[in-house]
Protein backbone atom coordinates (compact mmCIF):
# COMPACT_ATOMS: atom_id res chain seq x y z
CA UNK A 1 0.00 0.00 0.00
CA UNK A 2 1.35 2.89 -1.17
CA UNK A 3 1.30 6.90 1.04
CA UNK A 4 -1.51 7.57 -0.93
CA UNK A 5 -3.59 4.74 -0.65
CA UNK A 6 -3.02 4.78 3.01
CA UNK A 7 -4.15 8.43 3.65
CA UNK A 8 -7.10 7.47 1.83
CA UNK A 9 -7.70 4.25 4.30
CA UNK A 10 -7.13 6.36 7.51
CA UNK A 11 -9.88 8.65 6.62
CA UNK A 12 -12.15 6.73 5.30
CA UNK A 13 -11.84 4.61 8.75
CA UNK A 14 -11.91 7.81 10.46
CA UNK A 15 -15.33 8.52 8.69
CA UNK A 16 -17.03 5.45 9.42
CA UNK A 17 -16.06 5.67 13.13
CA UNK A 18 -17.68 8.97 13.59
CA UNK A 19 -20.24 8.36 11.53
CA UNK A 20 -20.85 4.85 13.84
CA UNK A 21 -20.72 7.17 16.97
CA UNK A 22 -23.41 9.27 15.36
CA UNK A 23 -25.79 6.60 14.96
CA UNK A 24 -25.44 4.67 17.82
CA UNK A 25 -28.75 4.37 19.46
CA UNK A 26 -28.17 7.17 22.34
CA UNK A 27 -27.58 9.54 19.76
CA UNK A 28 -30.47 8.56 18.11
CA UNK A 29 -32.35 10.12 21.13
CA UNK A 30 -31.11 13.66 20.94
CA UNK A 31 -33.48 16.49 20.08
CA UNK A 32 -33.52 16.78 16.33
CA UNK A 33 -34.42 19.66 14.24
CA UNK A 34 -37.67 20.67 14.99
CA UNK A 35 -39.72 22.85 12.62
CA UNK A 36 -40.81 26.76 13.73
CA UNK A 37 -44.20 26.03 13.11
CA UNK A 38 -45.29 22.65 14.73
CA UNK A 39 -49.07 23.65 15.15
CA UNK A 40 -49.11 23.66 10.82
CA UNK A 41 -47.20 20.17 10.87
CA UNK A 42 -45.04 21.18 7.66
CA UNK A 43 -42.83 17.81 7.87
CA UNK A 44 -43.27 14.91 10.08
CA UNK A 45 -40.38 13.85 12.54
CA UNK A 46 -38.65 11.53 10.21
CA UNK A 47 -37.82 14.36 8.09
CA UNK A 48 -36.45 16.33 10.46
CA UNK A 49 -34.68 12.88 11.90
CA UNK A 50 -33.19 12.66 8.32
CA UNK A 51 -32.50 15.85 8.09
CA UNK A 52 -30.21 16.33 10.88
CA UNK A 53 -28.40 13.14 9.62
CA UNK A 54 -28.13 14.26 6.21
CA UNK A 55 -26.22 17.86 8.30
CA UNK A 56 -23.71 15.72 9.84
CA UNK A 57 -22.95 13.34 6.75
CA UNK A 58 -22.26 16.12 4.47
CA UNK A 59 -20.19 18.13 7.00
CA UNK A 60 -18.25 14.63 8.15
CA UNK A 61 -17.56 13.98 4.35
CA UNK A 62 -15.90 17.68 3.83
CA UNK A 63 -14.02 17.12 7.66
CA UNK A 64 -12.99 13.66 6.80
CA UNK A 65 -12.82 12.57 3.17
CA UNK A 66 -12.09 15.99 1.27
CA UNK A 67 -9.85 19.00 3.12
CA UNK A 68 -7.35 16.32 5.07
CA UNK A 69 -7.08 13.54 2.41
CA UNK A 70 -6.38 16.87 -0.42
CA UNK A 71 -4.24 18.43 2.45
CA UNK A 72 -2.24 15.32 2.73
CA UNK A 73 -2.06 14.07 -0.56
CA UNK A 74 -0.70 17.73 -2.01
CA UNK A 75 2.27 17.53 1.18
CA UNK A 76 3.16 13.80 -0.19
CA UNK A 77 3.09 15.17 -3.51
CA UNK A 78 5.51 17.86 -2.79
CA UNK A 79 3.11 21.10 -2.32
CA UNK A 80 2.81 23.15 0.83
CA UNK A 81 -0.68 23.76 2.40
CA UNK A 82 -1.97 26.05 4.28
CA UNK A 83 -5.34 25.10 6.20
CA UNK A 84 -7.40 27.91 7.54
CA UNK A 85 -8.07 27.40 11.60
CA UNK A 86 -11.02 28.63 13.20
CA UNK A 87 -8.86 30.78 15.28
CA UNK A 88 -7.93 32.50 12.25
CA UNK A 89 -11.64 33.29 11.26
CA UNK A 90 -13.46 35.91 13.74
CA UNK A 91 -16.62 34.72 13.37
CA UNK A 92 -18.46 32.02 15.66
CA UNK A 93 -18.83 29.19 13.53
CA UNK A 94 -21.30 27.00 13.54
CA UNK A 95 -21.91 24.06 14.52
CA UNK A 96 -23.71 22.58 11.26
CA UNK A 97 -22.80 24.30 7.96
CA UNK A 98 -23.53 23.52 4.62
CA UNK A 99 -20.35 23.76 1.80
CA UNK A 100 -22.08 27.76 1.09
CA UNK A 101 -22.06 28.89 5.01
CA UNK A 102 -18.57 26.92 5.04
CA UNK A 103 -17.78 29.63 2.22
CA UNK A 104 -19.14 32.71 3.78
CA UNK A 105 -17.44 32.38 7.27
CA UNK A 106 -13.90 30.86 5.46
CA UNK A 107 -12.39 32.73 2.51
CA UNK A 108 -11.06 29.05 1.78
CA UNK A 109 -10.81 25.60 2.78
CA UNK A 110 -6.86 25.55 2.14
CA UNK A 111 -4.11 27.32 0.20
CA UNK A 112 -1.31 25.98 -1.70
CA UNK A 113 1.86 27.37 -3.96
CA UNK A 114 2.43 26.37 -6.94
CA UNK A 115 4.40 27.79 -9.30
CA UNK A 116 5.30 30.77 -7.35
CA UNK A 117 1.60 31.49 -6.72
CA UNK A 118 -0.61 31.31 -3.54
CA UNK A 119 -3.57 29.56 -4.59
CA UNK A 120 -6.66 29.49 -2.35
CA UNK A 121 -9.51 26.40 -2.92
CA UNK A 122 -12.54 26.97 -2.59
CA UNK A 123 -16.03 24.48 -1.89
CA UNK A 124 -18.92 27.15 -2.84
CA UNK A 125 -19.14 30.44 -4.98
CA UNK A 126 -17.73 33.67 -4.07
CA UNK A 127 -19.78 36.40 -3.06
CA UNK A 128 -18.16 39.64 -2.16
CA UNK A 129 -17.39 43.13 -3.28
CA UNK A 130 -14.80 44.13 -5.86
CA UNK A 131 -13.01 45.75 -2.39
CA UNK A 132 -14.15 43.10 -0.37
CA UNK A 133 -12.01 40.63 -2.50
CA UNK A 134 -8.96 42.74 -3.12
CA UNK A 135 -8.29 42.93 0.48
CA UNK A 136 -9.01 39.09 1.32
CA UNK A 137 -6.36 38.52 -1.58
CA UNK A 138 -4.06 41.09 0.29
CA UNK A 139 -4.58 39.81 3.58
CA UNK A 140 -3.77 36.50 2.81
CA UNK A 141 -1.25 36.81 -0.13
CA UNK A 142 -3.70 35.10 -2.76
CA UNK A 143 -3.13 35.11 -6.54
CA UNK A 144 -6.61 33.62 -7.27
CA UNK A 145 -9.30 31.48 -6.15
CA UNK A 146 -10.37 27.75 -7.54
CA UNK A 147 -13.74 26.94 -6.58
CA UNK A 148 -14.10 22.64 -6.95
CA UNK A 149 -17.35 22.22 -9.08
CA UNK A 150 -18.68 19.20 -7.20
CA UNK A 151 -21.48 18.38 -10.51
CA UNK A 152 -20.86 14.12 -11.13
CA UNK A 153 -18.58 14.74 -13.81
CA UNK A 154 -15.40 13.41 -15.26
CA UNK A 155 -15.08 16.15 -17.57
CA UNK A 156 -11.82 18.06 -16.73
CA UNK A 157 -13.72 21.62 -17.66
CA UNK A 158 -16.21 23.04 -15.77
CA UNK A 159 -19.48 24.70 -17.19
CA UNK A 160 -20.33 26.79 -14.32
CA UNK A 161 -20.00 30.97 -13.78
CA UNK A 162 -19.11 32.61 -10.52
CA UNK A 163 -21.74 34.91 -10.96
CA UNK A 164 -21.11 36.19 -6.87
CA UNK A 165 -18.08 38.58 -8.15
CA UNK A 166 -17.84 41.37 -10.92
CA UNK A 167 -16.61 40.61 -14.29
CA UNK A 168 -13.17 42.13 -14.23
CA UNK A 169 -12.15 39.17 -11.41
CA UNK A 170 -13.93 36.39 -13.23
CA UNK A 171 -10.06 35.17 -13.95
CA UNK A 172 -9.31 35.22 -10.31
CA UNK A 173 -12.12 33.47 -9.06
CA UNK A 174 -12.69 30.35 -11.31
CA UNK A 175 -14.72 26.83 -10.99
CA UNK A 176 -12.59 23.75 -11.75
CA UNK A 177 -14.05 20.00 -11.99
CA UNK A 178 -13.24 17.60 -8.94
CA UNK A 179 -11.89 15.58 -11.77
CA UNK A 180 -9.27 18.30 -13.13
CA UNK A 181 -8.84 19.29 -9.26
CA UNK A 182 -7.23 15.77 -9.12
CA UNK A 183 -5.68 15.25 -12.15
CA UNK A 184 -4.08 18.27 -12.09
CA UNK A 185 -2.21 17.70 -8.93
CA UNK A 186 -1.84 13.86 -8.65
CA UNK A 187 -2.63 11.44 -11.96
CA UNK A 188 -5.52 10.14 -13.81
CA UNK A 189 -5.30 6.61 -11.44
CA UNK A 190 -5.60 8.45 -8.50
CA UNK A 191 -8.63 10.48 -9.49
CA UNK A 192 -10.23 6.98 -10.25
CA UNK A 193 -9.33 5.47 -6.92
CA UNK A 194 -10.42 8.69 -5.16
CA UNK A 195 -13.60 8.71 -6.53
CA UNK A 196 -14.59 4.71 -6.18
CA UNK A 197 -13.41 4.51 -3.00
CA UNK A 198 -15.28 7.89 -1.51
CA UNK A 199 -18.72 6.80 -3.45
CA UNK A 200 -18.36 3.42 -1.90
CA UNK A 201 -17.74 5.37 2.13
CA UNK A 202 -20.59 7.31 1.03
CA UNK A 203 -22.92 4.18 0.27
CA UNK A 204 -21.58 2.60 3.16
CA UNK A 205 -22.19 5.57 5.55
CA UNK A 206 -26.09 5.48 4.18
CA UNK A 207 -26.44 1.92 5.14
CA UNK A 208 -24.92 2.91 8.48
CA UNK A 209 -27.48 5.96 8.79
CA UNK A 210 -30.14 4.37 7.45
CA UNK A 211 -30.43 7.40 5.06
CA UNK A 212 -32.90 6.71 2.13
CA UNK A 213 -35.52 9.13 0.78
CA UNK A 214 -39.07 7.60 -0.12
CA UNK A 215 -40.10 10.68 -1.75
CA UNK A 216 -44.19 10.66 -2.75
CA UNK A 217 -45.06 10.73 -5.99
CA UNK A 218 -46.37 13.97 -6.99
CA UNK A 219 -46.24 15.17 -10.73
CA UNK A 220 -43.15 17.39 -10.40
CA UNK A 221 -41.34 13.94 -8.88
CA UNK A 222 -43.07 12.05 -11.43
CA UNK A 223 -41.52 14.46 -13.98
CA UNK A 224 -38.21 14.16 -12.46
CA UNK A 225 -37.97 10.55 -11.91
CA UNK A 226 -39.45 9.96 -15.34
CA UNK A 227 -36.69 11.80 -16.92
CA UNK A 228 -34.00 9.66 -14.40
CA UNK A 229 -35.09 6.89 -16.14
CA UNK A 230 -34.72 7.75 -19.47
CA UNK A 231 -31.87 8.85 -18.85
CA UNK A 232 -31.19 5.18 -17.70
CA UNK A 233 -32.64 3.77 -20.98
CA UNK A 234 -30.77 5.90 -23.35
CA UNK A 235 -27.14 4.59 -21.72
CA UNK A 236 -28.38 0.71 -21.45
CA UNK A 237 -26.07 -1.29 -23.54
CA UNK A 238 -28.04 -3.65 -25.89
CA UNK A 239 -24.47 -4.86 -27.53
CA UNK A 240 -23.17 -6.05 -24.15
CA UNK A 241 -26.16 -7.16 -21.98
CA UNK A 242 -27.37 -10.19 -21.95
CA UNK A 243 -30.21 -12.34 -21.52
CA UNK A 244 -29.74 -14.47 -17.99
CA UNK A 245 -31.34 -17.73 -18.16
CA UNK A 246 -34.00 -18.85 -15.63
CA UNK A 247 -35.07 -22.42 -15.29
CA UNK A 248 -38.17 -24.23 -15.82
CA UNK A 249 -38.21 -23.69 -11.82
CA UNK A 250 -37.54 -20.09 -11.65
CA UNK A 251 -34.23 -20.32 -10.36
CA UNK A 252 -31.62 -18.24 -10.98
CA UNK A 253 -28.99 -19.79 -13.68
CA UNK A 254 -25.33 -18.20 -14.96
CA UNK A 255 -26.54 -19.37 -18.42
CA UNK A 256 -27.31 -16.67 -20.98
CA UNK A 257 -28.77 -16.28 -24.04
CA UNK A 258 -26.63 -14.97 -27.17
CA UNK A 259 -26.39 -11.85 -28.10
CA UNK A 260 -27.88 -10.35 -31.57
CA UNK A 261 -26.19 -9.94 -34.56
CA UNK A 262 -24.19 -6.23 -35.17
CA UNK A 263 -27.01 -5.69 -37.76
CA UNK A 264 -29.67 -6.69 -35.92
CA UNK A 265 -28.22 -4.43 -32.63
CA UNK A 266 -28.06 -1.64 -35.00
CA UNK A 267 -31.97 -1.93 -36.41
CA UNK A 268 -32.96 -1.88 -32.65
CA UNK A 269 -30.74 0.76 -31.53
CA UNK A 270 -31.84 2.91 -34.11
CA UNK A 271 -35.38 2.31 -33.78
CA UNK A 272 -35.25 2.63 -30.06
CA UNK A 273 -33.16 5.19 -29.28
CA UNK A 274 -32.41 6.92 -32.18
CA UNK A 275 -36.13 7.56 -33.30
CA UNK A 276 -36.96 7.53 -29.68
CA UNK A 277 -39.41 4.30 -29.05
CA UNK A 278 -37.87 3.36 -26.10
CA UNK A 279 -40.22 6.72 -24.65
CA UNK A 280 -43.20 5.03 -24.82
CA UNK A 281 -41.88 3.01 -21.79
CA UNK A 282 -42.90 5.94 -19.93
CA UNK A 283 -45.66 6.75 -21.98
CA UNK A 284 -49.50 6.52 -21.25
CA UNK A 285 -50.29 2.64 -22.11
CA UNK A 286 -50.51 0.44 -19.73
CA UNK A 287 -47.68 -1.55 -20.39
CA UNK A 288 -45.83 1.65 -19.45
CA UNK A 289 -47.79 2.20 -16.65
CA UNK A 290 -46.61 -0.72 -14.84
CA UNK A 291 -42.68 -0.52 -15.94
CA UNK A 292 -42.56 2.75 -14.22
CA UNK A 293 -44.55 1.79 -11.18
CA UNK A 294 -41.48 -1.47 -10.99
CA UNK A 295 -38.80 1.05 -11.60
CA UNK A 296 -40.00 2.69 -9.01
CA UNK A 297 -40.18 0.25 -6.57
CA UNK A 298 -36.50 -1.16 -7.65
CA UNK A 299 -35.13 2.56 -7.10
CA UNK A 300 -36.54 2.10 -3.27
CA UNK A 301 -36.01 -1.45 -2.91
CA UNK A 302 -32.17 -1.90 -4.32
CA UNK A 303 -30.65 -0.86 -1.14
CA UNK A 304 -33.27 -2.94 0.54
CA UNK A 305 -31.89 -5.83 3.20
CA UNK A 306 -31.63 -8.72 1.00
CA UNK A 307 -33.13 -11.16 3.38
CA UNK A 308 -36.11 -9.31 4.99
CA UNK A 309 -37.79 -7.63 1.88
CA UNK A 310 -40.04 -9.44 -0.16
CA UNK A 311 -39.62 -8.22 -3.90
CA UNK A 312 -42.66 -9.80 -5.63
CA UNK A 313 -44.33 -6.65 -5.82
CA UNK A 314 -41.28 -5.39 -7.95
CA UNK A 315 -41.27 -7.73 -10.41
CA UNK A 316 -44.94 -8.41 -11.32
CA UNK A 317 -44.87 -5.19 -12.31
CA UNK A 318 -42.27 -6.05 -14.97
CA UNK A 319 -43.77 -9.02 -15.58
CA UNK A 320 -46.76 -7.26 -16.60
CA UNK A 321 -45.30 -4.30 -18.46
CA UNK A 322 -43.68 -7.12 -21.26
CA UNK A 323 -47.07 -9.29 -21.41
CA UNK A 324 -49.07 -5.64 -21.91
CA UNK A 325 -46.48 -4.74 -24.57
CA UNK A 326 -47.30 -8.04 -26.70
CA UNK A 327 -51.07 -7.70 -26.29
CA UNK A 328 -50.07 -4.04 -27.40
CA UNK A 329 -48.07 -5.57 -30.86
CA UNK A 330 -50.73 -8.16 -31.20
CA UNK A 331 -53.92 -5.79 -31.13
CA UNK A 332 -51.68 -3.14 -33.56
CA UNK A 333 -51.51 -5.45 -35.78
CA UNK A 334 -54.51 -6.97 -36.23
CA UNK A 335 -56.37 -3.41 -36.01
CA UNK A 336 -53.39 -1.90 -38.73
CA UNK A 337 -53.23 -5.08 -40.91
CA UNK A 338 -55.59 -7.95 -39.89
CA UNK A 339 -54.64 -10.89 -41.58
CA UNK A 340 -57.09 -14.05 -41.99
CA UNK A 341 -53.70 -16.72 -42.66
CA UNK A 342 -52.42 -16.08 -39.40
CA UNK A 343 -53.67 -18.16 -36.32
CA UNK A 344 -53.55 -17.06 -32.41
CA UNK A 345 -54.65 -19.00 -29.59
CA UNK A 346 -58.18 -19.36 -27.80
CA UNK A 347 -58.95 -18.24 -24.75
CA UNK A 348 -59.96 -20.40 -21.99
CA UNK A 349 -63.18 -19.73 -21.85
CA UNK A 350 -63.70 -21.05 -26.09
CA UNK A 351 -61.45 -23.86 -25.86
CA UNK A 352 -64.92 -26.43 -27.17
CA UNK A 353 -65.89 -23.97 -30.06
CA UNK A 354 -64.94 -26.36 -32.96
CA UNK A 355 -67.93 -26.45 -34.60
CA UNK A 356 -66.88 -23.72 -37.17
CA UNK A 357 -64.37 -25.49 -38.90
CA UNK A 358 -63.18 -22.50 -40.82
CA UNK A 359 -62.53 -20.56 -37.93
CA UNK A 360 -60.76 -22.62 -35.60
CA UNK A 361 -58.17 -25.72 -35.89
CA UNK A 362 -55.95 -27.66 -33.42
CA UNK A 363 -52.77 -26.30 -33.10
CA UNK A 364 -50.97 -27.87 -36.29
CA UNK A 365 -47.78 -28.19 -33.65
CA UNK A 366 -47.04 -31.41 -32.19
CA UNK A 367 -45.82 -30.09 -29.34
CA UNK A 368 -49.57 -28.39 -28.49
CA UNK A 369 -51.63 -30.50 -30.53
CA UNK A 370 -54.28 -30.16 -28.06
CA UNK A 371 -54.92 -26.47 -28.37
CA UNK A 372 -57.19 -24.84 -29.97
CA UNK A 373 -56.62 -21.80 -32.52
CA UNK A 374 -58.55 -18.74 -33.88
CA UNK A 375 -58.14 -17.36 -37.44
CA UNK A 376 -56.51 -13.91 -36.67
CA UNK A 377 -59.52 -11.42 -37.58
CA UNK A 378 -61.40 -8.70 -36.02
CA UNK A 379 -64.48 -10.56 -36.00
CA UNK A 380 -62.60 -13.18 -33.50
CA UNK A 381 -61.19 -11.02 -31.58
CA UNK A 382 -63.16 -12.17 -28.42
CA UNK A 383 -61.50 -15.61 -28.71
CA UNK A 384 -58.13 -14.83 -28.65
CA UNK A 385 -55.69 -15.42 -25.95
CA UNK A 386 -54.11 -12.68 -23.88
CA UNK A 387 -51.90 -14.80 -21.95
CA UNK A 388 -48.35 -14.29 -22.13
CA UNK A 389 -47.37 -17.65 -24.02
CA UNK A 390 -49.70 -17.47 -26.33
CA UNK A 391 -48.72 -13.97 -27.65
CA UNK A 392 -45.21 -14.64 -27.80
CA UNK A 393 -46.09 -17.38 -30.26
CA UNK A 394 -48.22 -15.56 -32.61
CA UNK A 395 -45.69 -12.70 -32.93
CA UNK A 396 -43.02 -15.98 -33.64
CA UNK A 397 -45.76 -17.00 -36.56
CA UNK A 398 -45.93 -14.16 -37.83
CA UNK A 399 -42.41 -14.58 -39.31
CA UNK A 400 -42.74 -11.26 -42.08
CA UNK A 401 -43.54 -8.86 -39.65
CA UNK A 402 -40.12 -8.12 -38.14
CA UNK A 403 -37.20 -6.19 -38.74
CA UNK A 404 -34.07 -8.26 -37.48
CA UNK A 405 -32.90 -11.79 -39.55
CA UNK A 406 -34.20 -14.99 -39.31
CA UNK A 407 -31.58 -15.66 -36.73
CA UNK A 408 -32.41 -12.44 -34.91
CA UNK A 409 -36.08 -13.83 -34.60
CA UNK A 410 -35.62 -17.32 -33.04
CA UNK A 411 -32.88 -15.50 -30.31
CA UNK A 412 -35.59 -13.27 -29.27
CA UNK A 413 -38.34 -16.01 -29.24
CA UNK A 414 -35.83 -18.06 -26.93
CA UNK A 415 -35.71 -15.52 -24.80
CA UNK A 416 -39.45 -14.67 -24.45
CA UNK A 417 -40.20 -18.09 -23.91
CA UNK A 418 -37.63 -17.96 -21.20
CA UNK A 419 -38.89 -15.05 -19.62
CA UNK A 420 -42.56 -16.42 -19.56
CA UNK A 421 -41.64 -19.99 -18.44
CA UNK A 422 -38.90 -19.47 -16.25
CA UNK A 423 -38.59 -16.12 -15.55
CA UNK A 424 -42.27 -15.27 -14.63
CA UNK A 425 -44.32 -18.53 -14.70
CA UNK A 426 -42.65 -19.59 -11.68
CA UNK A 427 -41.92 -16.17 -9.69
CA UNK A 428 -45.44 -15.69 -9.85
CA UNK A 429 -46.31 -18.26 -7.81
CA UNK A 430 -43.70 -18.78 -5.50
CA UNK A 431 -44.18 -17.93 -1.56
CA UNK A 432 -41.40 -14.51 -1.40
CA UNK A 433 -38.39 -13.32 -3.70
CA UNK A 434 -35.95 -11.98 -1.45
CA UNK A 435 -32.89 -12.57 -2.70
CA UNK A 436 -32.20 -9.25 -4.70
CA UNK A 437 -30.19 -11.00 -7.64
CA UNK A 438 -32.90 -12.05 -8.77
CA UNK A 439 -34.71 -9.13 -9.17
CA UNK A 440 -31.88 -7.39 -10.74
CA UNK A 441 -32.04 -10.25 -13.26
CA UNK A 442 -35.61 -9.84 -13.92
CA UNK A 443 -35.12 -6.27 -14.33
CA UNK A 444 -32.10 -7.02 -16.88
CA UNK A 445 -34.43 -9.68 -19.12
CA UNK A 446 -37.48 -7.07 -19.13
CA UNK A 447 -35.20 -3.96 -20.34
CA UNK A 448 -33.85 -6.42 -22.80
CA UNK A 449 -37.08 -7.93 -24.15
CA UNK A 450 -39.15 -4.39 -24.12
CA UNK A 451 -36.29 -2.62 -26.14
CA UNK A 452 -35.84 -6.22 -28.37
CA UNK A 453 -39.87 -5.81 -28.75
CA UNK A 454 -39.86 -2.36 -29.68
CA UNK A 455 -37.05 -1.95 -31.83
CA UNK A 456 -37.30 -5.31 -33.52
CA UNK A 457 -41.17 -6.11 -34.19
CA UNK A 458 -42.85 -4.21 -37.30
CA UNK A 459 -45.59 -1.99 -35.75
CA UNK A 460 -47.33 0.43 -38.44
CA UNK A 461 -45.61 1.81 -41.60
CA UNK A 462 -43.95 4.22 -40.29
CA UNK A 463 -41.78 5.46 -36.88
CA UNK A 464 -44.31 8.22 -35.99
CA UNK A 465 -47.23 5.69 -36.43
CA UNK A 466 -45.02 3.84 -34.08
CA UNK A 467 -45.07 6.82 -31.79
CA UNK A 468 -48.04 7.66 -31.57
CA UNK A 469 -49.39 4.31 -31.61
CA UNK A 470 -47.38 3.01 -28.51
CA UNK A 471 -48.57 6.17 -26.66
CA UNK A 472 -44.92 7.54 -26.55
CA UNK A 473 -44.31 10.99 -24.64
CA UNK A 474 -41.26 12.76 -25.28
CA UNK A 475 -39.26 14.79 -22.35
CA UNK A 476 -37.44 16.67 -25.11
CA UNK A 477 -39.35 19.98 -23.67
CA UNK A 478 -39.16 18.96 -19.75
CA UNK A 479 -35.22 19.24 -20.75
CA UNK A 480 -35.26 22.24 -22.62
CA UNK A 481 -37.71 23.69 -19.91
CA UNK A 482 -35.04 22.64 -16.68
CA UNK A 483 -32.25 24.15 -19.12
CA UNK A 484 -33.63 27.41 -19.86
CA UNK A 485 -34.56 27.69 -15.53
CA UNK A 486 -31.09 26.91 -14.62
CA UNK A 487 -29.73 30.00 -16.43
CA UNK A 488 -29.68 32.72 -14.08
CA UNK A 489 -32.81 35.36 -13.77
CA UNK A 490 -30.61 38.61 -14.94
CA UNK A 491 -29.66 36.93 -18.20
CA UNK A 492 -32.63 38.22 -20.68
CA UNK A 493 -31.47 38.28 -24.50
CA UNK A 494 -32.09 34.86 -26.31
CA UNK A 495 -31.97 33.79 -29.67
CA UNK A 496 -34.12 31.23 -30.59
CA UNK A 497 -34.58 29.27 -34.08
CA UNK A 498 -37.97 27.68 -35.24
CA UNK A 499 -38.26 25.57 -38.28
CA UNK A 500 -38.56 27.20 -41.63
CA UNK A 501 -38.44 30.95 -39.84
CA UNK A 502 -35.49 32.97 -39.73
CA UNK A 503 -33.71 33.40 -35.77
CA UNK A 504 -35.21 35.85 -33.77
CA UNK A 505 -34.29 37.47 -30.90
CA UNK A 506 -36.27 37.65 -27.69
CA UNK A 507 -36.25 38.53 -24.05
CA UNK A 508 -37.14 36.25 -21.32
CA UNK A 509 -39.55 37.69 -19.10
CA UNK A 510 -38.35 37.60 -15.43
CA UNK A 511 -42.43 36.42 -14.15
CA UNK A 512 -43.09 33.26 -15.76
CA UNK A 513 -46.03 30.67 -14.66
CA UNK A 514 -45.06 28.30 -11.89
CA UNK A 515 -44.02 24.80 -12.91
CA UNK A 516 -47.18 22.68 -14.36
CA UNK A 517 -48.10 18.88 -14.91
CA UNK A 518 -50.52 16.94 -17.10
CA UNK A 519 -51.88 13.97 -15.34
CA UNK A 520 -48.84 11.88 -16.42
CA UNK A 521 -46.76 13.74 -14.82
CA UNK A 522 -45.05 15.75 -18.28
CA UNK A 523 -44.50 19.24 -17.84
CA UNK A 524 -46.78 21.41 -19.62
CA UNK A 525 -45.71 25.11 -18.38
CA UNK A 526 -45.05 27.75 -21.11
CA UNK A 527 -41.86 29.84 -21.19
CA UNK A 528 -42.78 33.26 -22.42
CA UNK A 529 -40.37 35.64 -24.87
CA UNK A 530 -41.13 39.07 -25.90
CA UNK A 531 -39.29 40.00 -29.36
CA UNK A 532 -36.47 42.41 -29.07
CA UNK A 533 -35.18 42.30 -32.89
CA UNK A 534 -32.58 45.00 -31.99
CA UNK A 535 -30.28 45.31 -28.55
CA UNK A 536 -31.32 48.27 -26.02
CA UNK A 537 -30.15 49.59 -23.28
CA UNK A 538 -33.67 48.87 -21.85
CA UNK A 539 -33.66 44.78 -22.53
CA UNK A 540 -34.00 44.07 -18.45
CA UNK A 541 -36.24 46.53 -18.03
CA UNK A 542 -38.08 45.03 -20.96
CA UNK A 543 -37.81 41.34 -18.95
CA UNK A 544 -39.14 43.17 -15.99
CA UNK A 545 -42.95 43.90 -17.95
CA UNK A 546 -45.81 42.02 -17.23
CA UNK A 547 -46.66 39.83 -20.29
CA UNK A 548 -50.11 41.54 -20.06
CA UNK A 549 -48.22 44.56 -21.54
CA UNK A 550 -47.58 43.54 -24.62
CA UNK A 551 -49.40 42.73 -27.90
CA UNK A 552 -49.82 39.10 -28.62
CA UNK A 553 -48.20 39.45 -31.83
CA UNK A 554 -45.09 40.52 -29.93
CA UNK A 555 -45.24 37.32 -27.73
CA UNK A 556 -43.24 33.97 -28.18
CA UNK A 557 -44.46 31.12 -26.60
CA UNK A 558 -42.39 27.79 -25.82
CA UNK A 559 -44.38 24.66 -25.03
CA UNK A 560 -44.53 20.95 -25.55
CA UNK A 561 -45.98 21.34 -29.23
CA UNK A 562 -44.09 24.71 -30.02
CA UNK A 563 -40.36 23.92 -29.54
CA UNK A 564 -37.41 25.20 -31.71
CA UNK A 565 -35.04 23.89 -33.54
CA UNK A 566 -32.01 25.84 -31.61
CA UNK A 567 -31.41 28.39 -28.89
CA UNK A 568 -29.01 30.44 -27.51
CA UNK A 569 -28.87 33.22 -24.33
CA UNK A 570 -26.04 35.40 -24.82
CA UNK A 571 -25.07 38.68 -22.91
CA UNK A 572 -22.10 40.74 -23.49
CA UNK A 573 -19.40 38.93 -21.84
CA UNK A 574 -19.81 35.43 -23.38
CA UNK A 575 -21.54 36.55 -26.19
CA UNK A 576 -23.98 33.58 -27.77
CA UNK A 577 -23.64 30.59 -25.95
CA UNK A 578 -26.21 27.35 -27.66
CA UNK A 579 -28.35 25.85 -25.21
CA UNK A 580 -27.86 21.98 -25.05
CA UNK A 581 -31.32 19.82 -23.97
Amino acid sequence: MNRYDAVLKQQIEAFISALSDVCSINSKRIIFYKTDYPIFNPANSAYFEYKHFEDILERYIREFLITPVFTKWLTIAGFHCKILKKKDNRHIVRTRYSNSTFGEEFIFAFSIEHQGKQIAYRYSSLCFTDEEIVAKMKRWNIDHFEIIDWSDTTSLESTMENYGVSPQFREKVRYVTLQNFLVSHFSEDLASLYLSEIQNAVKKANQLIGFQTIPMLSLKHLSEFKSTILTTLNSFSLGTTHYVEFSRSGELTSNTKPLLSSSDLNIITERCFSNMLFHALLGNEKFARCFMTSEYLFQLFIVGNQHFFDYSTVVSGYFKSVELLLEKLMLIRLENVGHDTLWIKCNQANRQLTSDSSNFRFNPNPNARNNIQVRFTEDNRRYFSNEMAPLIWFLHDDRDNWYVSDNGKDIIHDCLINYSQGCRNEHLHKDIIDNIATMEAVRNNTILCLLYLLGGRKITSSVTDDYCQLGANGDSYARLYKAIDRIPKHICVYYLKFENRPEQRGIRLYDQEDAQYDGLGNLISKIVFVKADSPTADDFDLSTKQISEFDAKDIIELSPSKMPQKMWWYNRIKGKKEIEW
